[in-house]
């Protein structure tokens, strides 16, 4: 256990913040009901992970986490740039 905060609540720092809501979170946990997962995900946890686990499963996860996100900034690349302007809602976004 985490001595200052719960790994939730520390997820939903990192998600808030705009500087660092970039990161992926996995959390791993000894915490594995049902209601426990929900909340981490709920909390901006891109995956949730419960112990006893096998670390070949984690990397593989951690993996694919970060591999989608250099996949995500492909499809805006070959729009023209006024069309993915119009995408922009939020100007933190920007």
């Amino acid at each position: 256990m985490m001595p200052e905060m719960t790994g939730t609540e520390m997820c939903l720092q990192i998600k808030n913040n705009i500087d660092l809501c970039h990161i992926p979170v996995i959390l791993l946990t000894a915490l594995n009901s049902t209601e426990q997962n929900i909340e981490g995900l709920s909390r901006g946890a891109d995956d949730y992970i419960t112990k006893p686990f096998h670390a070949q499963l984690l990397l593989a996860r951690a993996n694919n986490l970060i591999r989608s996100r250099l996949l995500i900034p492909l499809p805006f690349a070959k729009q023209p740039r006024a069309e993915s302007q119009l995408a922009i809602l939020n100007h933190l976004d920007k």
